[in-house]
């Protein structure tokens, strides 16, 4: 599967942050398969980093934690 394929759900950060949307450099913490898995730069990159390792367990939907 692709890592394009795989969607983020971000409204726990986004309700966490006051409706703001995720950006910039930070650590971020993703939800892969139950598991939670943290990651450190930019957001889109820490994003497709995420992705390619949910594609690559057949997972289709992450969730970017608070």
């Amino acid at each position: 599967m692709a890592a394009s394929k795989v969607q983020v759900n971000t409204w726990k950060w986004e309700f966490s942050n006051s409706g703001a949307k995720p950006r910039g450099y930070g650590y971020w913490a993703f939800e892969i398969g139950g598991e939670v898995k943290f990651y450190r730069g930019q957001y889109s990159e820490c994003k497709a980093q995420a992705q390619r390792e949910a594609a690559e367990l057949g997972i289709t939907q992450i969730t970017l934690l608070p």
